[in-house]
């Protein structure tokens, strides 16, 4: 990724003291030196010990300075709570598999992909248990702008890196605004769709701008890809439980209301 790639038609320049002060943190952030690591040690998909699994899912989620502390509060528990769901870990045990692997992953500016709780395996109540602790006890770090493109850029690398081999991959980016940094993410977004990944938004309305329009046409993209936007913040929790349910719950194919 390059920090002064154009988006769209103008170039997005950030002060050289905010990106080293991003990059510092980044450099700090024990999940992503372990993330890292792994990917590098575990350089391509076609590991002879790769794990097979229904799926592999992504959650993307913005943390730039648009989310105030409410929000992002609001969204770890909206995702803690949807993966404990009874409903949702009965949808990830129902595949020929009966297994998924999930990555949850904070992001805002061109350098600033967290991974949070690394790949893992959700096959059963305690795994689901695990993933939600990991995720309700990690650091908040935020940063300030909202690079799309650059965490879906994140995401290819990360599919590509990791010890699971899914029937289906899934990237699944929510936030609420509309992207102000980095590459562009119809670009990336070409990108992921031709390696097979499927992109999937979840929207939180915002006054002033079309965020659901900017993800159905810039973000969302591949095989039975959707957006589920939540108008505001009362309905945030209910979109990622259904969310994840429809995700989790494809075996390929056209989606009922697929909305691009």
């Amino acid at each position: 990724m390059h920090r002064h790639e154009r988006m769209e038609d103008r170039a997005v320049m950030r002060p050289a003291g905010a990106r080293a002060r991003w990059r510092d943190l980044i450099a700090g952030s024990v999940p992503g030196c372990l993330s890292a690591l792994l990917m590098a040690l575990h350089p391509g998909p076609a590991l002879a010990d790769a794990m097979p699994v229904d799926l592999e899912l992504m959650l993307a989620v913005d943390v730039s300075v648009s989310v105030d502390d409410e929000e992002f509060q609001l969204q770890r528990q909206g995702y803690v709570r949807a993966l404990t769901h009874p409903l949702v870990i009965e949808a990830a045990m129902a595949g020929p598999l009966r297994r998924i692997a999930v990555s949850y992953v904070e992001w805002a500016d061109t350098d600033l992909q967290i991974d949070v709780t690394g790949w893992r395996l959700l096959d059963g109540p305690e795994s689901a248990k695990a993933i939600a602790a990991a995720i309700e006890s990690a650091p908040a770090l935020r940063g300030q702008f909202t690079a799309v493109g650059a965490v879906i850029e994140h995401a290819v690398q990360s599919f590509a890196g990791n010890r699971f081999a899914g029937t289906w991959q899934v990237l699944d980016v929510s936030g609420d605004g509309v992207a102000n940094d980095g590459p562009a993410p119809r670009r990336a977004r070409d990108k992921a769709v031709a390696s097979g990944i499927t992109i999937n938004g979840l929207p939180l309305g915002r006054p002033g701008q079309d965020v659901t329009g900017h993800y159905a046409a810039e973000v969302v993209g591949g095989d039975g890809a959707f957006t589920l936007p939540a108008e505001d913040r009362d309905a945030f929790a209910d979109a990622i439980l259904a969310k994840l349910l429809r995700e989790i719950s494809w075996t390929g194919g056209p989606r009922a209301g697929t909305d691009r």
